[in-house]
């Protein structure tokens, strides 16, 4: 899997390549994309959202009063959310992401 600092380097040489033609091309098909559409899971977007307010595993058990084992099988698909979780899981990052106390 490339890193998304590989893939600019990677659309720089296409774009700097002289025989670089315009031709359409079908973004569905499309590597990067195909990688991307793969990593879009519940436990990946949680895993996202988790990162993007700074959390830790640990911190987010703790907020969604479960485990970090808990935590890191959602993350990773081995144990579904339930829609208990997934609730407190969407109240709790809409108040971090709005930067609104949650009281918890």
């Amino acid at each position: 899997m490339r890193k998304r600092g590989e893939e600019l380097i990677l659309m720089e040489n296409i774009t700097e390549n002289k025989n670089y033609s315009d031709e359409l091309v079908d973004p569905f098909e499309m590597d990067f994309f195909k990688e991307f559409k793969k990593e879009e899971t519940p436990g990946g977007n949680m895993r996202f959202y988790r990162k993007l307010i700074g959390l830790t595993q640990k911190e987010l058990a703790s907020k969604l009063e479960t485990s970090v084992q808990v935590v890191s099988h959602m993350e990773n698909n081995l144990r579904l959310i339930s829609r208990k979780a997934a609730k407190n899981l969407l109240i709790f990052l809409m108040f971090q992401l709005h930067g609104l106390s949650d009281k918890r």
